[in-house]
């Protein structure tokens, strides 16, 4: 019975219905008879709108132009909005790795409206970065490095980048001078 519950509310979902319930699914869900032999099982249904996005807003871009996350995201205006699609739009901006935080909603939950909008909420990440680093490997028996990487990942706010790495290293048994890589 959980099993077809879930592939009910999933049949929903995918066809853009996201605020269906089941109202009887804690109780009242299956019946028996006066013996106890027969059971009946009626589900009671509130699909909820059927949801369109009717407009897209973004939040919390104080730096990344608004066309950045517009790209990523997996839908558009006009379409029939699902989970599949909210998912795979918040994946596809976490990946840009310059958002330490990405939310989404629509503004009109909870309405019978069709139409919504669809508010993404991100928080932007530093978009400079700084490492340092130190180690040794058995590369020629011990060899020893230090490396220093300096990047830049939301270049005018455009989701482009740039970094760039300075890599010593040192044998003190065959090589016995420095070395590097820029």
């Amino acid at each position: 019975v959980e099993e077809s519950l879930n592939q009910l509310k999933n049949f929903y979902h995918n066809r853009g219905y996201l605020e269906i319930r089941i109202k009887n699914e804690n109780d009242q869900l299956i019946t028996y008879n006066e013996k106890g032999t027969e059971a009946q099982i009626q589900f009671h249904i509130y699909e909820g709108p059927k949801i369109y996005v009717a407009a897209i807003k973004v939040e919390g871009n104080s730096f990344t132009q608004e066309n950045v996350v517009l790209r990523e995201i997996d839908f558009k205006v006009g379409d029939i909005l699902t989970p599949e699609k909210l998912e795979e739009s918040q994946v596809r901006l976490n990946k840009t790795g310059i958002f330490s935080q990405v939310h989404m909603r629509t503004l009109e939950d909870g309405t019978p409206l069709s139409q919504r909008t669809v508010v993404i909420s991100i928080k932007e990440r530093d978009p400079g970065l700084f490492k340092v680093g130190v180690g040794a490997d058995s590369e020629r028996n011990l060899t020893l490095r230090q490396f220093t990487s300096l990047s830049y990942n939301n270049i005018l706010g455009t989701a482009r980048g740039l970094s760039g790495r300075l890599e010593f290293g040192y044998n003190p048994e065959q090589v016995k001078y420095l070395t590097f890589r820029l």
